[in-house]
């Protein structure tokens, strides 16, 4: 069985018609692939993080189960949710602000696992980004994800979108990883899943053109700082665990020794020299962009109109938190 599982946070706009494709094409249907396996798409489950717009009314007239808020708040908490209230050996995780949804994008997702039982995780990239109609996005993706992996975890910097939201997992291998709250979940998970099954276990699929809301520089800095920050843990994590190891021990880690290592932020982080103030929680100041009228862009220099407003800043405390892997639970 698969389960196709939606987070959303006020995503009125297009969660009904992603619903509605999901429901009419998939659901209750068989996806089958070339070699001639399938599957049954049995759940479509939205998880909401508290909208405040119509997207819960909308979502469920759609066709979709919904459910949320979870206790913790985050896109991974709401990712560890949905395997929580499913029951599928295939999840497959889609964002809710796309604009261009095709049912396709899951059969595409789905059938890397469908066909091979040693895939845990299935990728989606795109060729092409759109961001309210124009060429772009990828901006985390491209600044600060894929130079990260290819800093501290060289292994997966091949991997196109390591921060794209329409992706599969095999439910045995989800429930034995951590879900960290925030927006360091797709990164955390990519990570986790290369450590315990191996790099050869995940696999990528093209889903072609993506369009999609643009986000304001404010929340893509608050975005890579908790990016930045999971791969930091999970890099110290690493380096702790590969130092418990004997030399002999060419073995790779297990599953229980993953899990018995969680939670244990501060030692992590002394072995990268780093203190628990310094990553545990990051303190985001970011300059508050305003709109200039027409009067007032005739009055100023041009180098002025793209100087923001000095004297305005926002800050924004990030704590790392993360979910025990369920099947410690």
């Amino acid at each position: 069985m698969l389960a196709v599982c939606i987070p959303t946070l006020n995503e009125a706009k297009t969660i009904g018609a992603i619903c509605k494709a999901i429901a009419k094409n998939l659901l209750n249907q068989k996806i089958s692939t070339p070699t001639g396996a399938s599957v049954e798409v049995s759940e479509l489950l939205v998880v909401d993080g508290g909208s405040t717009d119509k997207t819960v009314e909308i979502a469920h007239k759609a066709g979709a189960v919904v459910v949320g808020p979870p206790k913790q708040t985050g896109k991974g908490a709401a990712l560890y949710e949905s395997l929580l209230k499913t029951k599928s050996e295939i999840v497959v995780w889609c964002d809710g602000d796309l604009e261009n949804f095709e049912p396709a994008i899951i059969e595409k997702l789905a059938t890397p696992l469908i066909e091979n039982e040693t895939t845990m995780m299935v990728k989606g990239f795109y060729e092409n980004r759109m961001l309210d109609g124009k060429d772009g996005g990828g901006r985390t993706t491209w600044l600060m994800a894929r130079p990260l992996l290819s800093l501290l975890f060289p292994e997966l910097a091949h991997i196109k979108e390591p921060l794209s939201g329409e992706y599969a997992i095999r439910r045995n291998a989800g429930e034995q990883v951590p879900f960290v709250c925030g927006y360091g979940v797709e990164i955390g998970l990519l990570i986790n899943i290369s450590n315990i099954f191996g790099v050869e276990s995940i696999d990528e699929v093209n889903l072609g053109t993506r369009t999609h809301r643009n986000r304001p520089l404010n929340e893509l800095s608050v975005q890579a700082a908790e990016i930045l920050q999971t791969a930091l843990i999970k890099k110290a994590r690493v380096k702790k665990l590969e130092i418990k190891k004997s030399p002999d021990d060419t073995e790779a880690l297990t599953t229980k020794t993953m899990s018995e290592e969680i939670g244990d932020t501060e030692s992590d982080l002394m072995q990268l020299n780093l203190s628990k103030s310094q990553i545990s929680k990051f303190k985001m100041r970011y300059p508050v962009f305003q709109k200039s009228t027409n009067q007032e862009l005739e009055q100023k220099p041009s180098s002025q109109n793209l100087t923001p407003h000095n004297k305005e800043f926002q800050s924004k405390e990030i704590a790392f938190l993360e979910l025990p892997p369920i099947k410690s639970t």
